[in-house]
């Protein structure tokens, strides 16, 4: 086993938390990337150095379906899903399917808040809703982009700022 693809899941094996994939998931998905494909260059040598077997690359996918199982932060979460969709397995449709209805049942959910909030400000009279060229402002639990929008320039205005 190369080190690197040694060293990546010995990561893997750890990772709790999302600062614990800081640095090193990119390098498993490109490891997975290059198992696929020798000739798969990513323009680090460390990676592109390195040989990847197809038992490596079932080493690497079992670390990190291990470690999708010890944090449901999403951000943990994207990142483990993004790298293993990197192993190009279809018998992962199934975890993909769940992780996408699962989280798009949350973000639904989630904006109903963000909706909810942004009506509350608005009743007190905060600025929180763009105005249409006639002055009118139209509003919907459903536009989740404009409300995500609004939200966070009502926030930024406050002086919060929410990255992505």
């Amino acid at each position: 086993m190369g080190n690197l693809t040694k060293s990546v899941i010995e990561r893997m094996n750890s990772a709790k938390t999302v600062e614990d994939l800081e640095g090193w998931i990119w390098k498993a998905s490109d490891l997975l990337a290059k198992s696929h494909f020798r000739e798969y260059h990513s323009g680090f040598a460390e990676i592109d150095d390195e040989v990847v077997s197809s038992d490596e690359r079932g080493q690497l996918r079992s670390a990190l379906l291990e470690a999708l199982n010890r944090n449901s932060d999403p951000r943990f979460v994207s990142q483990i899903i993004h790298a293993l969709g990197s192993t190009r397995d279809e018998s992962l449709k199934h975890l993909y399917v769940d992780y996408l209805t699962r989280y798009l049942r949350q973000l639904k959910a989630s904006n109903g808040v963000v909706y909810a909030a942004l009506q509350a400000l608005s009743e007190i009279e905060e600025p929180v809703y763009e105005q249409n060229p006639d002055g009118t402002s139209s509003q919907s639990l459903v536009d989740v982009d404009k409300n995500i929008r609004q939200a966070h320039r009502y926030l930024e205005k406050n002086q919060i700022v929410v990255p992505w």
